[in-house]
């Protein structure tokens, strides 16, 4: 098995980002109405630096930034669903399962 390693981030950065996953998984939200997560994305955001964070559609997050690249290759994007499904979760071996009844993250694209 091939092993990579994540030379973006230090360790605590690393860590601050799982973090912030696990307690999105724990706080879930339904669409539209996300205002936890969409204060925990843009604070999280802040603490890396990027500061410039704009909202859309009540409860979206997007932010621009500008990179050092040049030519036909110097644009990539990223996206990410942050809205839960009204579900009950039912993984009680995980440390950050939803503690919110009947409403969990399903959808396997959390990024």
């Amino acid at each position: 098995m091939k092993v990579l390693t994540n030379n973006l981030l230090s360790g605590v950065e690393r860590e601050a980002v799982i973090e912030m996953r696990h307690a999105l998984h724990r706080e879930p939200e339904l669409s539209n109405s996300e205002w936890k997560t969409q204060k925990r994305i843009i604070e999280t955001l802040e603490t890396f630096g990027l500061a410039e964070a704009k909202t859309f559609h009540k409860t979206g997050v997007y932010i621009d930034i500008q990179g050092l690249a040049a030519g036909p290759n110097r644009s990539i994007a990223l996206r990410g669903d942050i809205d839960a499904l009204p579900i009950q979760e039912s993984r009680d071996d995980l440390s950050y399962k939803s503690q919110v009844p009947g409403v969990m993250h399903a959808c396997g694209h959390d990024i």
